[in-house]
């Protein structure tokens, strides 16, 4: 049985070298360490074309996981504070508006406008 894994395992990892795929060297959560990493790349290379390429080889995860962890967690400009009473009013009044009717991003949009004074999505 282990000789069929072993075989298994050869076969998959010639197909992928044949195609020139690479996997990702690690998965799942991301430790402080990685996350300290990552801040210190960013802040040394954040003006680079392909950074997140060069991020996840140094970290030796995949460059959109990469990317995503640092936009949506990591980075300094997202305001982590719990929303106040006002905004959730504007955000139930956003709900309630026919035009944003479940349109999510259409409200994101609308309350990044008025709450940092600036769109952090592009306008289609």
């Amino acid at each position: 049985m282990s000789n069929e894994i072993n075989e298994t395992k050869e076969t998959v990892e010639k197909r992928l070298k044949k195609r020139n795929i690479k996997r990702a060297k690690v998965l799942g959560a991301y430790s402080e360490e990685e996350d300290r990493q990552l801040l210190n790349l960013f802040s040394q290379y954040s003006n680079k074309i392909n950074k997140w390429r060069m991020f996840g080889d140094k970290l030796k995860r995949n460059h959109k996981s990469v990317r995503e962890r640092y936009v949506n967690h990591l980075d300094p400009t997202i305001d982590k504070d719990p929303l106040t009473e006002d905004e959730k009013l504007k955000i139930n009044s956003l709900q309630d508006d026919p035009s944003y009717y479940k349109k999510w991003a259409k409200i994101a949009e609308e309350f990044c406008l008025k709450k940092c004074g600036y769109y952090t999505y592009s306008s289609k």
